[in-house]
């Protein structure tokens, strides 16, 4: 059952004033994105100050919150390390300088709430100064989600998958899963050790709160066993009203329309061979920063597009596997093709191509005629019976929300 943060702080917070939450989303634009959706339905009802960041600072400034100062884990050295399925960046002394941080603004601005959106250390530090925390979490990241989360196909063991029968790797990956959870769970145990908090056992425990909001639909991940401090708040993605009339004319031509949509941890110059003729047949709409190797007449390159204000009109998403990206699509029943760039990217496309949702995109080292094939099948998809059953969905959970602003 979808529930609004209004109705569970109704329900498990009676003091009805006007009171503080500090928000400290991870350092990427989808993170400052959803929280700030999640937002708008308290924003009359309390006082939210964001996180600082430059990158970002013009979302926050639009729906006019304030912020206060604070150095989060360098976004593209993490993005880095999660390319390679490397979690040595979590390092005791990095997450202790960020959890001193934390505590330090916490006690500052004494905050009733706090929410979190991929904020490793602040599990901790809302404990250590006894503050609600509220934790926003993708649905594959949860402790109680149903399916096996599978190996990345860059990580050197994924090979094996096709070795052994895959009830008997889903065992082995579970157990390994386990134990790499474990491992990197070490230097927040020290931590936690030395500061007199609670003693955890592997990583996932850091990423939920005392209230954990999944940011899905149960139909695409689904749980089991969820606690009751668990809720699912349902796919929270950017989608403030824009009229993109320069977008909005280019697509006027006829022709099939592609967006490219590659968020701030995909890599869009994976994508230049859309540039060449035979792609000529399709309006095909780039979001990201402009490279010369995407100049062509069929193209049209913005640095940043509001997606749902084009999103009726497009029949294929080509994007990161993202889960911001994800729902804006399948929120308007368009079908997606990812280029992944990180192992979560993977777990989000692996559900949505067991679903009939889409499919990971062809590579540049596969025959034009071969990745248009791909192309014009997903086309011809859009709005099939997964897709509607997915729309339908998300538009309920939409209609709820609506309620609270």
């Amino acid at each position: 059952m979808m529930t609004t943060l209004s109705q569970i702080l109704t329900k498990e917070d009676k003091a009805g004033s006007k009171q503080r939450i500090l928000v400290f989303p991870f350092n990427l634009l989808s993170h400052y994105l959803r929280c700030l959706e999640l937002c708008d339905e308290l924003k009359d009802t309390h006082e939210i100050i964001f996180a600082y960041s430059p990158k970002y600072e013009r979302w926050i400034n639009e729906k006019g919150y304030t912020t206060f100062p604070f150095t989060d884990f360098d976004a593209a050295m993490v993005m880095e390390y999660a390319v390679r399925f490397d979690f040595s960046w979590m390092e005791e002394k990095n997450l202790e300088k960020v959890f001193k941080q934390q505590v330090e603004i916490i006690n500052h601005y004494k905050p009733h709430l706090i929410i979190g959106d991929a904020s490793m250390t602040l599990r901790m530090a809302s404990e250590y100064c006894s503050v609600k925390y509220i934790a926003l979490l993708n649905g594959y990241m949860s402790k109680y989600y149903a399916f096996t989360r599978q190996l990345p196909q860059t990580h050197p063991a994924f090979k094996y998958s096709k070795k052994v029968p895959a009830f008997l790797f889903d065992k082995i990956t579970n157990v390994a899963e386990k134990f790499v959870f474990g491992h990197v769970h070490a230097p927040f145990r020290r931590l936690r050790k030395k500061y007199g908090l609670k003693s955890k056992k592997y990583l996932p425990d850091e990423m939920e709160g005392d209230i954990t909001l999944l940011c899905d639909l149960p139909e695409i991940f689904p749980q089991v066993n969820l606690p009751d401090n668990y809720h699912f708040i349902g796919p929270l993605y950017y989608d403030e009203p824009a009229p993109e009339p320069e977008i909005k004319s280019f697509i006027s031509s006829g022709k099939k329309n592609i967006l490219v949509t590659m968020g701030s941890t995909g890599n869009v110059s994976k994508l230049t061979w859309l540039a060449e003729p035979e792609y000529s047949k399709y309006n095909i709409i780039v979001s990201g920063d402009k490279t010369p190797r995407m100049n062509a007449g069929h193209i049209c390159v913005r640095g940043f597009i509001h997606n749902t204000a084009i999103m009726d009109s497009m029949d294929v998403v080509i994007c990161h596997g993202g889960n911001g990206t994800i729902y804006q699509a399948l929120a308007y029943g368009v079908p997606l093709l990812a280029s992944t760039s990180i192992f979560e990217q993977e777990y989000n496309m692996e559900r949505i191509r067991e679903m009939k949702l889409g499919d990971y995109l062809l590579n540049n080292e596969v025959p034009t005629n071969e990745r248009i094939k791909q192309l014009d099948y997903w086309i011809s998809q859009k709005n099939n019976p997964a897709l509607r059953n997915i729309k339908r969905e998300i538009s309920q959970y939409r209609k709820v929300h609506a309620t609270e602003y």
